[in-house]
């Protein structure tokens, strides 16, 4: 697993949750729902968002805990190769996103 500082997030990123939410998205099966869900056009989250909103719904209210899943799935996918293809990608599933980034592995 690879780290994630959280700095720009201040305290908030070092959180109990943040590291919850860090835990989750590097379990190999969100990560491979992560990947299934770029490789198919949408955006990454849609692949994790349904979990993560049962485990976490109470604590991805407020907009900057949505922002640091984004740059949390951003640090995991980036880890693996993949680039952000485009950003603002409307959000399919769930209730909590409603845009996010896809990504694209470039080919080699």
């Amino acid at each position: 697993m690879v780290a994630f500082d959280g700095a720009e997030f201040g305290a908030f990123g070092q959180s109990r949750v943040a590291r919850s939410l860090w835990k989750f998205l590097n379990q190999r099966d969100q990560v491979v729902r992560l990947e299934v869900a770029s490789e198919l056009g949408h955006a990454a989250v849609d692949g994790v968002v349904i979990d993560m909103e049962r485990k976490f719904d109470t604590s991805l209210r407020d907009k900057r805990t949505k922002q640091m899943v984004g740059a949390m799935i951003k640090r995991v996918l980036e880890s693996r190769g993949w680039r952000v293809g485009k950003k603002g990608i409307r959000v399919r599933l769930g209730r909590r996103f409603s845009v996010a980034a896809r990504y694209h592995k470039p080919q080699r």
